[in-house]
């Protein structure tokens, strides 16, 4: 729930996209990559906080269930996902917002926990796996007010369907970034490394024959194996 999942089996370093997420996650407050199931989403991510640790970058990981739509669960997961990215002063100052939560409206917890990261001191990356499950006008509005007030925070959200957050007036800013399904297609170079050792020419071919898709390819490789 606050790191990503084991990998097994083969993987393609997506190198093209990490880079994509490391520049959008400097210039940019939000950041959606947004796919089917099996699409590389949560994948990618994993890479990518991978990579957050090696720049020495605090990034916090929430992997999303029904039960976080609840505000007050909302807030503990999120407590916990910054204190594993190693900002316990912060995770225990959200971590008591939780107690307030059935006193305070949402607008209030929002600007609260806008109050809260903004004395972090440094730019928090924020990963919010399978929002899909939690996704809801209360989850959606808190976030809102949170990108609208928390200058330092980058939010980085993962989902198989459209977010519900208002987001309008970030795309006018130009600070929204934004991963389609199409995006998380395989590249013909990516998907000869996932067959390794196929020669170019029929790794070309099934990758003509998918598309790329993440879904197909992995269905050809357990044919092939």
């Amino acid at each position: 729930r606050y790191a990503p999942r084991p990998v097994s089996g083969a993987v393609v370093e997506r190198t093209q996209l990490l880079r994509n997420l490391t520049k959008a996650s400097l210039l940019k407050q939000l950041s959606t990559i947004r796919g089917p199931a099996g699409s590389g989403k949560t994948l990618l991510l994993g890479q990518w906080h991978g990579l957050c640790h090696d720049m020495d970058r605090p990034v916090a990981w929430l992997t999303l269930d029904r039960g976080d739509s609840d505000p007050g669960r909302f807030i503990a997961g999120l407590a916990t996902a910054v204190a594993h990215a190693g900002l316990k002063d912060i995770a225990g100052r959200i971590a008591a917002l939780r107690v307030e939560g059935g006193t305070c409206s949402i607008i209030e917890l929002g600007h609260r926990l806008a109050a809260i990261f903004n004395s972090v001191g440094k730019t928090l990356i924020i990963i919010l796996d399978q929002f899909e499950k939690a996704d809801s006008e209360a989850i959606g509005a808190l976030l809102g007010l949170i990108l609208d007030h928390a200058v330092s925070i980058r939010l980085v959200i993962a989902s198989r369907k459209h977010l519900t957050l208002p987001v309008a007036g970030h795309r006018a800013r130009d600070q929204v970034f934004e991963l389609l399904p199409a995006d998380l297609n395989l590249t013909p170079a990516e998907t000869h490394a996932l067959f390794d050792g196929l020669p170019e020419l029929y790794a070309r071919r099934i990758h003509l024959e998918t598309s790329g898709e993440a879904v197909a390819l992995g269905f050809a490789r357990r044919a092939m194996e």
